[in-house]
């Protein structure tokens, strides 16, 4: 089984991570997962980033391969941010521009 990793969000990303998924016809997790993997590779892109500024009160539970994690954790780090930070704005921005937030 796949290790389980958590970002908080705001109650309004949830939401809207949800309806987007639903839309999509997949998962919160598999969104999360492909955020983490363009983290990997864009860390420092910062057009990629929504508004920060929420409250982030709920955590949102991901299934992911702790080497991917952790390569994400690295660079969102070099690039002088915490991946709960990085993940939650680049998926604030991806809402944002779908009209869901």
């Amino acid at each position: 089984p796949l290790p389980i990793h958590s970002i908080w969000v705001d109650p309004y990303t949830r939401a809207a991570l949800k309806e987007y998924a639903w839309n999509r016809r997949t998962t919160m997790g598999d969104v999360v997962r492909a955020v983490l993997l363009d983290v990997i590779q864009n860390a420092d892109d910062e057009s990629l980033l929504g508004p920060d500024g929420v409250t982030a009160n709920k955590r949102l539970s991901v299934k992911v391969k702790d080497k991917t994690w952790e390569k994400a954790r690295d660079a969102a780090h070099a690039a002088g941010f915490s991946i709960n930070s990085l993940v939650r704005r680049r998926l604030r921005k991806m809402l944002i521009d779908e009209g869901l937030l």
